[in-house]
């Protein structure tokens, strides 16, 4: 009986042990959050053979489903999730049998309950207007459908979750003048009357939500690259545009096949385009779809890359699709990799250099999420909506996590881990812990503590770093500083690297692990050093804060071979408000190789603040240079004030041959300068053609800066049903900058009653702005319409700000304006995020 009590006592403590030290994060969840699991259904489905016919103008779909499965245990029914559907008829071994419907679930009465025996399903139904999962665009004659992450089954009766696979049939009836693609094989295409009819098969397993029809008035382009057949598929109005976008393809192909090790595994690859899609790609089975806004003219080429969003969704291939996360918790195997490898194709197409600002770019956006919005760990199972763990904690954070992994274990050694979890769980399901696993088997080392530390902790690494050179003690004192929050660990134990330029050119490196809250190095040495950089590759998944001088920030910008510490040095000289930084960073955007530095160096001059950097900036603007860096200098000189700044950029506006986001970002800091003429530019302009259309996005951006009744009768104008549908977004957006405004609050409720998905996401994005209780009454109206994780969470987290904001007005009051600044950087990395996949 002791001894029972003591192992009982013993597990309370362990417990209480691992609860004090694993950190969950702040501001995620809400009341009714509950941990959720995966389910355990009593059978497998084997093979899945779906056959609807598309009644495009009527919109609705009449669909049989086919499938067999194999049951595990006794039972005396199963359950399949099946939305909003019009059941006709159920079969089993093709005898009608007893069923139930609730608009939800479609539980069948089984007719044997042995475990272990087969059966053959048929289910006859129509879905008019399907909500979500299957979509009837109006811009255009086309249907797309989007099943990740449950949505599939609001087309399809089916078991919806990604814990269970099998392989795939489909048929698809559509008008004869139509193209339809699904997942796998073409196998037979015929006509019917005023039907074309379309059969594919995918004879590899898949979850559900993999499951995909795309069809419409398509081109498509064919070529074959080491045996594997790549189409491109665009609606015919874009055949213009498939050579440009699709051209880096075989490359993409080329290089995860080599450096996976494991050959893309299907005999054909599909990209098409889908007007409207909701989401930037969507990695189904052998047919990634992608929203039409990033076909790509040759003009667009000048300051805009789709290689990301390309190479991110072909990585899916792999992870997600060929090894699928046991559940949606475990997303990051997924979406994490997906990153991770997108970004080493960057590595491998434009060099090192570009590798690691994409990483420190990933940084930003994740960092841009963790304060200003909430933070959780990685895999985490407290949630209501599926979309909601989409987020930069598992995109960008799991890329940079993995990064650090990499470097830990060696490259090649990491590359065999690749390979080896790939070829044991593939065409089936893993979790973090398989991964884990894998890990320490190919490696022979433990990795539970990195695991703990990082995928099962929230918070990061939150390191500042001092150096001081004690000549009369002969060496360099380093100061090391962990400053993260209540919501990580306490200490990170890190390996650092630790390099050490001296005045007379020479270099040493250290390696060292941090296992302190605050470390204090002593390096003897007789030299002076010019500069210390901690973790000089950026290697760690760390936010790294130098605390140096002047002098010190610009020896690494003009001697060192860190772009990571060029970029924090560059960012660090925008808060020295003198002439001496002005220069530094202005010699920087003429000389700096690299695009990504001077970049950055733009954007601090647009910090600075002060009259002589609004003079260098305005030098810039009549200066050829990398579109990028010129987009970040038009877009700097916002900050500043003044009837020259209109006057330069009237310039850039004019000239046709400046990129489209040169231009863009000219009439927004136009708006900003407070240039007397800038509306006349603004109406001349609003509708000139663009890549994403986003000079217009940019000129309704500039009306709401502007914000008088002028402007807003202009954006609400945009707003209206017509207008496309990523114009319609921005404006409605927009609408957040007229607090003042009942009509607002009139527009806001209206489209959020009698419009979708995307539209509603725009509507949450206004009401953040307005930051009004005016708006609780729409949030709330979003909050009990919407399933949808992406919108549902954001509508969530906005009212719950308006809500502290009036506990504390005066506060709030005083920091609308912080927040305002917040949002528009959030949004700015948020459009790369676009250019990736999911789900902002």
């Amino acid at each position: 009986m002791s001894s029972q009590i003591y192992l009982y006592e013993y597990i309370i403590c362990d417990y209480m042990v691992v609860e004090a030290y694993r950190k969950t994060g702040r501001d995620f969840t809400f009341p009714g959050y509950e941990p959720r699991f995966p389910r355990t259904p009593s059978y497998n489905i084997q093979h899945y053979r779906f056959m609807i016919e598309v009644h495009y103008n009527e919109r609705y779909i009449v669909g049989e489903a086919e499938f067999t499965f194999k049951l595990n245990r006794r039972v005396d029914e199963i359950t399949l999730d099946a939305v909003n559907m019009d059941i006709k008829r159920v079969l089993i071994d093709d005898m009608d049998i007893v069923y139930s419907y609730n608009g939800r679930e479609l539980k069948l009465e089984l007719p044997r309950k042995e475990a272990g025996h087969t059966y053959k399903v048929n289910v006859s139904y129509e879905v008019v207007e399907p909500r979500y999962g299957f979509h009837f665009v109006d811009e255009i004659p086309m249907i797309y459908t989007q099943g990740e992450t449950i949505w599939n089954r609001y087309w399809l009766p089916i078991y919806d979750e990604p814990n269970m696979k099998f392989t795939t049939e489909g048929i698809i009836k559509v008008p004869r003048n139509w193209m339809a693609f699904s997942n796998g094989e073409l196998i037979r295409r015929w006509e019917e009357g005023d039907w074309g009819i379309w059969h594919y098969k995918n004879e590899f397993r898949i979850p559900s939500y993999l499951i995909a029809v795309i069809a419409g008035e398509m081109y498509i382009q064919e070529e074959y690259i080491d045996g594997i057949k790549l189409e491109y598929i665009v609606p015919a109005i874009y055949r213009d545009r498939i050579e440009t976008t699709f051209k880096n393809t075989p490359d993409i192909m080329r290089f995860f096949n080599e450096w996976i090790g494991i050959k893309y595994p299907y005999k054909v690859y599909r990209q098409a385009a889908a007007r409207n899609f909701l989401v930037g790609g969507m990695e189904n089975l052998t047919l990634t779809i992608i929203n039409d806004n990033y076909l790509m003219d040759e003009h667009s080429r000048m300051d805009f890359r789709v290689e990301g969003l390309l190479s991110h969704e072909l990585a899916h291939q792999w992870f997600g699709d060929l090894v699928t996360c046991r559940d949606w918790s475990h997303i990051w195997i997924n979406e994490g990799f997906a990153s991770f490898l997108h970004n080493l194709y960057y590595r491998h197409w434009l060099g090192n250099d570009e590798y690691i600002y994409m990483l420190i770019l990933d940084m930003d956006t994740y960092l841009a999420e963790y304060r200003n919005r909430y933070s959780r760990p990685p895999v985490y199972r407290v949630y209501r909506y599926p979309e909601e763990l989409f987020d930069r904690h598992v995109y960008q954070r799991g890329a940079l996590i993995l990064n650090m992994l990499m470097n830990l274990t060696g490259e090649k050694k990491f590359r065999r881990v690749v390979k080896t979890f790939l070829k044991k769980f593939r065409y089936s399901n893993a979790d973090t812990e398989d991964f884990r696993k894998v890990l320490e088997e190919v490696t022979g080392e433990n990795y539970e503590w990195f695991f703990e530390t990082f995928f099962y902790n929230s918070g990061h690494p939150k390191i500042e770093v001092r150096y001081t050179y004690n000549r009369s003690e002969g060496g360099i004192v380093i100061d090391i500083e962990q400053k993260q929050g209540d919501d990580a660990p306490d200490i990170y134990k890190l390996p650092i690297e630790i390099e050490i330029k001296f005045l007379d050119g020479s270099n040493k490196r250290i390696k060292y692990r941090l296992d302190d809250r605050r470390t204090t190095l002593f390096i003897s040495s007789t030299k002076k050093p010019k500069y210390v950089l901690i973790d000089p590759n950026l290697k760690l998944f760390a936010e790294i804060t130098p605390k140096y001088g002047i002098d010190t920030y610009e020896h690494i910008i003009l001697e060192s071979d860190s772009t990571y510490w060029k970029v924090l040095s560059v960012r660090a000289l925008g808060k020295e408000v003198s002439k001496r930084a002005v220069d530094i960073l202005y010699h920087v955007i003429l000389n700096e190789r690299f695009y990504g530095i001077a970049r950055e160096a733009a954007k601090s001059l647009g910090n600075i603040g002060i009259e002589y950097a609004k003079k260098k900036l305005l030098e810039l603007t009549k200066i050829d240079l990398d579109p990028r860096v010129k987009a970040s200098v038009v877009e700097a000189l916002g900050n500043y004030r003044g009837e020259e700044i209109g006057e330069a950029l009237i310039q850039i506006i004019e000239d046709e041959s400046e990129g489209y986001s040169v231009r863009a970002a000219a009439f927004l800091s136009m708006a900003k300068s407070r240039y007397s003429r800038t509306k006349d530019y603004l109406k001349k302009y609003i509708d000139t053609p663009s890549y994403s259309n986003i000079i217009t996005l940019y000129i309704l951006r500039a009306y709401g800066e502007i914000a008088d009744e002028e402007s807003y009768h202009v954006i609400k104008e945009y707003t209206r049903y017509g207008k496309p549908e990523n114009i319609r977004r921005g404006a409605i957006e927009q609408l957040g900058n007229f607090p003042d405004k009942i009509e607002v609050y009139k527009l806001l409720k209206e489209y959020a009653i009698n419009d979708g998905e995307r539209i509603r996401r725009s509507i949450v994005a206004a009401c953040r702005k307005l930051l009004t209780p005016r708006c609780l009454e729409i949030l709330d109206k979003i909050i009990s319409m919407e399933e949808s994780g992406f919108v549902a969470k954001e509508a969530l987290l906005t009212k719950r700000l308006i809500e502290k904001s009036q506990e504390r007005p005066e506060e709030f009051k005083n920091i609308k304006e912080k927040i305002s600044e917040i949002e528009e950087r959030y949004r700015k990395l948020s459009n790369r995020i676009d250019m990736l996949e999911h789900r902002f």
